[in-house]
């Protein structure tokens, strides 16, 4: 599959769309707490990226699918964070 500018704009965006997540583990694990923060929200969210990546997959775009692998990661990372920090506060 050649590399056009659409599967480089893919991963850019991607990795755009990451980055406020790497800010807020961050920020999570600067404060120690998830109160303000929704868990259901998080978990929905969660499920709704990989029904994505269940469709990347299905369509074998690997760029999409590189791209929400990695993405998903970081929202599996949050998610688990903000579970973390809950549990902690109780």
């Amino acid at each position: 599959m050649p590399t056009t500018f659409i599967n480089i704009a893919t991963i850019f965006a991607f990795l755009i769309a990451s980055s406020d997540l790497v800010i807020q583990i961050q920020h999570l694990n600067k404060r120690k707490t998830s109160h303000d923060i929704s868990i259901l929200g998080a978990v929905l969210r969660f499920i709704g990226v990989n029904i994505l990546l269940a469709k990347y997959a299905f369509v074998k775009d690997i760029y999409l699918i590189l791209g929400q692998i990695f993405f998903n990661s970081l929202l599996g990372i949050y998610t688990y964070k903000i579970i973390q920090y809950r549990k902690r506060k109780r």
